[in-house]
């Protein structure tokens, strides 16, 4: 990690396993999370600025349910949310409190065809200047 300002080295994150990294976030303050083609989530806290060198720290929580590369991450910091998705499509929503599964999402098999969301399936939407509250998804909305 990289201070933009002046050009000096902050941290270097502790390699995990040789696999890429697809995406670091910051999740709260002095905190952060990587996540790539090893398939987990990886804590970081980096509350310590004497070192250099910061140790990956805790699982997640919630475990390690992606069965592919995780391509991508988000974090809604509002509403206390953590979204990865996978290569095979999955998208997990992630409390982040709790580090459990919010919601779980799968991508259709191929040759069958999926039904439409549940009245009762929540969607949120996250902006800088304030977060909207989940409302119901209908069968005809795209997101």
């Amino acid at each position: 990690m990289w201070n933009i300002q002046n050009g000096h080295n902050l941290h270097r994150l502790q390699r995990v396993e040789e696999a890429e990294v697809t995406c670091l976030l910051p999740l709260r303050e002095n905190t952060y999370l990587s996540v790539g083609w090893n398939r987990k989530i990886i804590v970081y806290d980096v509350t310590s600025a004497k070192k250099t060198l910061v140790p990956a720290g805790e699982s997640w929580g919630g475990g390690h349910l992606h069965s592919e590369d995780i391509l991508a991450a988000d974090y809604c910091p509002s509403l206390g949310l953590l979204v990865t998705a996978s290569y095979d499509g999955e998208i997990i929503v992630w409390n982040t409190d709790t580090q459990r599964v919010f919601v779980y999402l799968r991508r259709c098999p191929p040759g069958r065809r999926c039904a439409a969301p549940q009245a009762s399936q929540m969607t949120a939407r996250c902006t800088k200047e304030s977060a909207q509250t989940p409302r119901p998804r209908t069968s005809g909305d795209c997101g």
